[in-house]
């Protein structure tokens, strides 16, 4: 089984390459055809090697008929305390292994957790002797098992983790091809502020649309659902929930979602009042209503934040200016 995962998780986790536009599928059909769509999706700039790191805990996990959840708890220890490498002695460090334990006769010898299957084996050992980590949030559970009073690094960790363990059980190994079509405003009629790095802003990765709590917020081009997630935390690493408002002292997009487009390109929507009603693997089409406005997670106010990439996975390295997004795109903000 470990094989097969791992070969499975090999070709699955190929970075994207483009393909040529097919006629477009109606949203909301059936599974799409692997002969018509982008193969693979990207590795979040992690090697082979990390990636089948990932892989070998997922399996573990599996083997123990563990919940998806221990998969994203674990994936996210690992990447924030090695970042999905396994270290071993030569490395100069007093921690072994993916998730950098340290030799002792209840953990294993540092040959033992040099092997990434069996140092899983002894992270779940120990995590599910917690109490309610059922009920934590994922990256406090990874926080507790690494033995970090505090710290944002688990969550902070913990979206990227997502995407890895929703690519691990497959369900986003199908992105459909569609036209590129038309593109339109994510907020017809409000205006954009909050500029693109600004001098005062340098980390503001996108623009800001406020207006009434509840406002529609539309895909602003065909697209696939590659993220759903309530990314809120405090200070000190603490979840803080996406269904009450955030505020400027509360870290992270709170409610959001990521469309993948059909030039490989991304967009973000971020602060939505509520869970999104979409879902990953989900195909939408311009103008589609993806969610309504809030201030779900850093927020001073009803607003949505709106990042543009030009590439998926969004990260900082990849975000362009919105209004230079759209423009090239024939839309004015």
């Amino acid at each position: 089984m470990r094989s097969v995962l791992v070969a499975f998780a090999a070709l699955l986790l190929t970075v994207a390459v483009a393909v040529p536009v097919t006629q477009a599928e109606e949203p909301g059909g059936e599974d799409c055809d692997p002969a018509d769509t982008q193969p693979g999706i990207a590795t979040l700039g992690y090697l082979s090697s990390q990636i089948d790191n990932a892989a070998a805990i997922h399996t573990i996990a599996l083997e123990r008929g563990l919940p998806e959840r221990a998969s994203l708890i674990a994936i996210t220890a690992s990447m924030a305390d090695t970042g999905l490498t396994s270290l071993t002695a030569d490395d100069e460090t007093t921690g072994i292994g993916v998730f950098a334990q340290e030799p002792a006769p209840d953990t294993g010898d540092a040959e033992q957790l040099a092997d990434p299957y069996f140092a899983a084996g002894r992270f779940f050992d120990r995590m599910v002797d917690i109490d309610d980590w059922l009920d934590m949030p994922p990256a406090q559970v990874a926080r507790v098992m690494q033995g970090a009073d505090q710290g944002t690094v688990y969550a902070q960790n913990q979206a990227s983790a997502r995407v890895v363990v929703t690519m691990l059980q497959g369900s986003i190994d199908c992105l459909p091809v569609v036209s590129a079509g038309r593109y339109q405003h994510p907020v017809p009629g409000v205006a954009a502020g909050g500029g693109f790095r600004t001098p005062s802003g340098p980390g503001h990765d996108g623009v800001d649309f406020s207006t009434y709590r509840g406002t529609p917020i539309h895909a602003v081009a065909d697209g696939t659902v590659v993220t759903v997630l309530c990314n809120a935390h405090t200070g000190d690493g603490e979840a803080y929930s996406c269904d009450i408002d955030g505020s400027p002292q509360v870290y992270g997009c709170g409610w959001y979602l990521e469309l993948l487009h059909a030039d490989g390109s991304v967009t973000r929507y971020c602060h939505f009042e509520a869970e999104p009603p979409v879902k990953v693997g989900e195909r939408v089409s311009a103008g589609q209503v993806i969610g309504h406005m809030g201030s779900s997670g850093n927020s001073s106010g009803p607003h949505l934040h709106f990042e543009t990439h030009v590439a998926y996975p969004a990260w900082p390295e990849t975000a362009m200016d919105p209004k230079v997004y759209l423009a090239k795109r024939g839309v004015t903000m």
